[in-house]
């Protein structure tokens, strides 16, 4: 009776490993990680929200209550809400928004009777230490006409982020006035704006030399 060597059976092991191991610079599979745990879902948007503004996570909505008093909540389980204090000559308005590195903003723009064109705008904001939405107009001057109908001012007031900090800024609405200066006027009103004693007004803060190292913000400007 003829018994094979150990080494024999040994070196035909070592052979199916080899057979079974990847080849040379083929990339090893990875185990996927264990599932995390879900976030919790947001809540549903409600009726009749005025505007609804994009976040990372949840979103947040206007709404108004039966006196008319505006919040704006997070529709995150944990239901962050800051009461809105709109422009007292905003009525009615339309509003839309976003969540940005300075916190929510909020445009309010009152149409014209004359027409859909707006013959107002504000924004809205809040800031570190205020518990409440804010405004600050937008437009100052005399509106210009075109085809007779007012279009609203060729230069407004437009937000930037310079990181945390909201900057309004002279900019021109009207493709008519590129490349003109913008009113004096309009410019004494340029710098950083935070909410204070429940209004959005100019700051202490100081404001890049280039505004154009500073973000625009993704609203809708009328």
């Amino acid at each position: 009776m003829i018994r094979r060597a150990p080494s024999l059976r040994l070196g035909c092991a070592a052979l199916v490993v080899a057979c079974n191991a990847p080849a040379a610079g083929e990339p090893a599979v990875a185990r996927p990680p264990d599932p995390s745990p879900s976030a919790p879902p947001c809540d549903p948007a409600p009726d009749g929200a005025l505007a609804l503004l994009s976040d990372e996570t949840c979103p947040w909505v206007l709404v108004a209550d039966g006196a008319g008093a505006l919040t704006l909540r997070s529709l995150a389980p944990d239901a962050q809400a800051l009461p809105v204090a709109a422009p007292e000559d905003c009525r009615p308005c339309r509003y839309s928004g976003a969540i940005t590195a300075a916190g929510p903003l909020l445009v309010a723009t009152r149409p014209s009777p004359a027409g859909e064109l707006a013959d107002a705008a504000w924004l809205g904001a809040t800031s570190a230490g205020a518990a409440t939405v804010a405004f600050a107009p937008l437009w100052h001057g005399q509106p210009d006409l075109g085809d007779r109908t007012p279009q609203g001012p060729a230069f407004a007031l437009a937000p930037r982020l310079c990181g945390r900090t909201l900057v309004l800024w002279p900019t021109a609405r009207l493709p008519g006035v590129r490349g003109e200066e913008p009113p004096a006027a309009l410019v004494r009103l340029a710098g950083a704006y935070a909410v204070r004693d429940g209004e959005l007004a100019r700051a202490d803060a100081p404001v890049p030399a280039d505004i154009s190292t500073c973000a625009t913000p993704a609203l809708e400007l009328p």
